[in-house]
């Protein structure tokens, strides 16, 4: 099933880093009612190391780059926790699902789908739609996570959120060609000054108009204006979410 498309993580062991690595910067505080489908990624040796949307009872869409080096039987999934402490509702992971295109070196096609062991529900938990239009310069990205909330400081207790508009394609790769980086299809990039996701956000939703049209993937710092905040674009790799899924 799916052979040509999927490669199958279950005992994923990558042990490549991306050296830009992604990265709440700004925004504030909020109680995970305000966005119950974001979900805390916990490794059982280092802790929460990632964020993720629930897209189904069963199947949480994250970054790719979030799974490097970890055993999916060593994750487990929490949702309906707005701090980093909160048992909220949990399940381990069952199966986990990146596209063949994924590229490690330069994080193109940073998604990947895990398939949990139980239904996550109960308590605020929802599940998020997945984008359903295009997206537009100037639309107001919901960015939700944990992560710092400064480039060098700690991770956030408590769930953070911040908006960023999202940039015109031809600056946002302009602006990366100036840095030497070339920015692929599945990326896209949101940048307000003092604002940004950061460090530990990775896998995190990018929401608009209440859908998941964003997955938080890389930069170079956090809230930098020549660096904006790149995200992995739902609508170029929603075929391959819905694909396992259906499967």
């Amino acid at each position: 099933m799916l052979a040509q498309e999927i490669c199958s993580i279950l005992l994923l062991s990558i042990v490549a880093t991306i050296s830009a690595q992604s990265r709440i910067l700004g925004g504030e505080e909020i109680t995970v009612d305000k966005a119950p489908y974001v979900v805390q990624l916990h490794h059982k040796r280092d802790g929460f190391f990632c964020g993720g949307a629930l897209v189904a009872p069963r199947y949480v869409v994250t970054a790719a780059h979030c799974l490097e080096g970890y055993q999916l039987t060593d994750i487990r999934v929490v949702a309906g926790a707005t701090s980093l402490g909160d048992e909220g509702v949990q399940s381990r992971v069952e199966d986990g699902f990146m596209p063949a295109e994924y590229d490690v070196d330069t994080v193109d096609m940073d998604v990947a789908v895990l398939k949990l062991a139980e239904e996550l529900r109960g308590g605020v938990v929802k599940t998020i739609g997945l984008c359903s239009e295009p997206l537009e310069p100037g639309n107001l990205l919901q960015i939700s996570g944990w992560g710092r909330v400064t480039e060098n400081g700690d991770l956030s207790k408590n769930l953070r959120t911040v908006r960023v508009p999202l940039l015109p394609r031809e600056e946002c790769v302009l602006r990366y060609k100036r840095l030497g980086e070339n920015l692929t299809k599945s990326m896209m990039c949101a940048y307000i000054e003092n604002k940004d996701a950061c460090t530990s956000d990775s896998g995190g939703p990018a929401v608009f108009g209440g859908e998941l049209c964003g997955i938080v993937s890389w930069s170079f710092g956090c809230g930098h204006r020549r660096a904006p905040g790149i995200y992995t674009d739902i609508n170029e790799v929603k075929w391959f979410i819905e694909q396992v899924m259906e499967s």
